[in-house]
């Protein structure tokens, strides 16, 4: 913000049945901010339509400091004034979608390579399938000619942000003598760098290979090619006593050991600070590091906003942008406040089992695309305490088990517990240390504990004293504000505060 467009401060009425402000946050940062009426003039009116790019807003007290800030979008001119509706810098994530492969494993998606790429390759004379291996036979009675190969490959998605950079496989051959398992990769067939795996010598031959591409490249492929100078014809045996097989073989496009989510998370930071450089901070020190290794992360003409929806799922994670348009990716109200209420009235409670899983397991493909289950978990707490095992199942894109049993305890964390829900009116704010703050300091993030619940309350109603919010919405014209919990914990269906309770 180089320059101050306008302070409607003094046209913004509060209190006084006109007007008004709402603003809200919900489980990504700031949400949306509306001025529903602010008088002027038509000649001002028409200055504020007319403001140039996507103004910044921001609103400020002397208490919290940064109250909301956002990006101007909508303005409306009205009857005696403008309508003004502007949004959190939380959209920046939603502004250019993000194309990009950062890691796949397995052979489901491989594909042999026709002679119309590359002229020698002609899976055509071999028995080939890519049903959990990469997988070529040698036919008896074929006879295949000097420089004649087979291969399998996989690229990178068109017009995506990465290359392919590091290669991993296990081998089962038996080639004819001086046969080669070679690597192939290009960036579009015309040119290209062709290590070897393993020289075949007729006899069965087992082993592991990975391989750092020197320049990373759109494409690669995994074959057999015959480097004998001569033709080579198999005259007995069966089809499928010579072949090679690649299994277990996994590519990325990061040099790194691990591709992990808060890797991913700062590139989505990049590259919407690379589009809009006025959007987004660069500032990714609010990224905290993950340590999980992701096996299969392929993004095509997806929002990073949703990418870092998936990222912060699997992990028991949350991201969003506050203060400094910066985005911070952390465990669940890891970086929130803790509040306290005393509440005035318990409208409405109620509980429900429709939604309980106490035990779980993940779903997935092991290295092979084999479907694999993991091991069932429960939460002994919540089975005790309903005498009852209601188990879900979790379905993972993967072929990592540690990344499918992430799956299953965050999916079991959010689901061990009974769905409670409540109407609770309170009237004041107060932080840890006893001080009084405006309603409005309440955040999605933050967590809320109600105080003055009686100490001899069931384990039932308890699990509602303590939650994390994830989404306020206050109204400057009543000073009221509704709070929703985390959706990850269902344990409120709904708060209402009123700075004077029982006004509704």
């Amino acid at each position: 913000m180089t320059r101050m467009l306008a302070d409607l401060t003094g046209r913004v009425h509060l209190g006084d049945g006109a007007g008004g402000m709402r603003f809200s946050t919900n489980a990504h940062g700031f949400d949306a901010l509306e001025c529903p009426f602010i008088p002027m003039s038509l000649v001002d009116a028409f200055a504020v339509y007319e403001w140039p790019g996507t103004p910044h807003v921001v609103v400020t007290d002397t208490i919290i400091g940064t109250v909301w800030e956002g990006r101007l979008e909508d303005i409306a001119i009205v009857d005696g004034g403008v309508s003004l509706v502007a949004f959190g810098y939380q959209r920046a994530m939603h502004d250019v979608p993000y194309t990009g492969l950062w890691s796949k494993s397995g052979s489901a998606d491989w594909e042999t390579l026709p002679d119309t790429l590359l002229s020698w390759s002609h899976p055509d004379l071999f028995e080939t399938d890519n049903n959990n291996r990469l997988y070529h036979a040698f036919r008896v009675g074929e006879t295949y000619d000097a420089d004649v190969g087979s291969y399998w490959y996989i690229g990178t998605p068109d017009g995506g942000a990465r290359k392919i950079t590091n290669l991993s496989l296990s081998y089962d051959v038996k080639l004819p003598t001086n046969w080669r398992l070679m690597v192939y990769y290009t960036d579009d067939f015309s040119t290209a760098t062709e290590p070897t795996i393993v020289t075949g010598n007729g006899s069965q031959q087992t082993g592991s290979y990975s391989l750092t591409l020197a320049t990373p490249r759109n494409y690669i492929a995994i074959g057999v090619y015959n480097n004998t100078g001569g033709a080579t014809t198999i005259s007995t045996g069966s089809t499928g006593d010579n072949y090679a097989k690649v299994t277990s073989v996994r590519i990325k496009t990061t040099t790194e050991t691990s591709v992990l989510a808060s890797d991913i998370a700062k590139a989505m930071v990049n590259a919407a600070y690379d589009q809009n450089t006025d959007q987004i901070s660069a500032d990714k020190s609010l990224i905290a590091a993950t340590t999980t290794d992701l096996y299969d992360e392929l993004y095509e003409d997806t929002y990073p906003a949703e990418i870092l929806d998936r990222l912060a799922e699997l992990h028991g994670y949350e991201w969003g942008v506050y203060e400094g348009q910066r985005l911070y990716f952390r465990e669940k109200g890891g970086g929130g406040r803790h509040w306290y209420v005393d509440v005035t009235n318990i409208i409405n409670l109620q509980r429900s089992l429709e939604n309980v899983r106490n035990s779980a397991y993940s779903v997935y493909r092991d290295a092979n695309g084999l479907t694999k289950r993991t091991a069932n978990v429960g939460d002994t707490g919540s089975q005790a305490r309903y005498g009852i095992v209601r188990r879900g199942v979790v379905n993972v894109n993967t072929t990592s088990l540690a990344e499918a049993q992430i799956h299953r305890g965050v999916y079991l964390d959010d689901r061990a517990n009974d769905s409670s829900r409540a109407e609770i009116a309170f009237s004041h704010l107060y932080d840890e240390a006893g001080g009084e703050f405006p309603l409005y300091a309440l955040r999605a993030g933050d967590t809320l504990t109600m105080r003055n619940l009686p100490p001899s309350v069931s384990a039932a109603v308890d699990r509602i004293r303590t939650f994390v919010i994830s989404e306020t919405a206050y109204d400057a014209l009543d000073d009221s504000i509704s709070i929703t919990p985390e959706a990850a914990t269902p344990s409120l269906d709904r708060l209402i505060a009123r700075r004077e309770a029982g006004l509704r």
